[in-house]
């Protein structure tokens, strides 16, 4: 281990911001976040929907998501 080597033994800021750049601790923080939000918020969220608007926007969002995923595999 080379001490004059900075990447070797700086575990300072720009480690952490490096880390906190990362694109999978991202979207868990963003996946926790809307967890959250519908957990303690479906009450007051769904009080004034109906069951066919709900039904709709479901599936709507189902098929969104699985084509944003077909999308990104085409793409990668």
């Amino acid at each position: 281990m080379d001490p004059e080597n900075p990447e070797v033994w700086n575990y300072g800021f720009t480690r952490i911001v490096t880390f906190w750049q990362s694109p999978p601790l991202g979207a868990s923080i963003l996946g926790i976040t809307f967890f959250f939000l519908i957990a303690f918020f479906s009450n007051a969220l769904l009080e004034s929907v109906n069951p066919v608007n709900l039904g709709i926007t479901v599936t709507i969002g189902t098929l969104g998501l699985l084509s944003l995923v077909t999308i990104i595999l085409f793409l990668l």
